[in-house]
């Protein structure tokens, strides 16, 4: 099996590792960086953990969106997706984007459901897990939908 990290980027990043024996670990981090910081402070943050986790040999994050008004939320979005391709380069690990549709679609069907429902989805799914929030349930799917299905014998 694949070692796989996924991430929901924002300030509170989701988080999911699946190591080659299928045990996962999971949560959120908090990547706020104090009033009157630079920006790059959330980047630098995420480095700092990326570095812990160069065993993975997968990394999974969904695509970054843009919705109209919400310029501070893409900067955000996009420099950290940047952060973790630059990581994934440097590491030698394979880097994916996944659509937000995608991944809610293999979470309940529908590729247009709201938070609560992927939190609801996750809760029956990893029972044994206490899901954090929407950003923890959105990475722990993100693992999942990037898990290659069995192949028939």
């Amino acid at each position: 099996m694949t070692s796989v990290l996924a991430l929901d980027l924002a300030t509170h990043t989701g988080f999911a590792c699946r190591d080659e024996n299928g045990s996962i670990d999971s949560g959120v981090w908090l990547l706020d960086f104090g009033k009157g910081r630079p920006w790059t402070c959330r980047q630098l943050n995420l480095w700092a953990r990326l570095e812990l986790l160069s065993w993975v040999s997968v990394t999974v994050v969904e695509k970054p969106i843009v919705y109209p008004g919400r310029e501070s939320g893409a900067r955000v979005a996009y420099g950290l997706a940047a952060v973790v391709e630059m990581w994934a380069e440097a590491c030698g690990i394979e880097y994916r984007e996944i659509a937000a549709a995608t991944v809610k679609r293999h979470a309940t069907g529908r590729g247009n459901c709201d938070k609560a429902a992927m939190v609801a989805a996750a809760r029956v799914k990893w029972p044994e897990i206490r899901i954090a929030d929407d950003n923890h349930a959105d990475a722990l799917w993100l693992m999942d939908v990037d898990r290659p299905s069995p192949r028939s014998v």
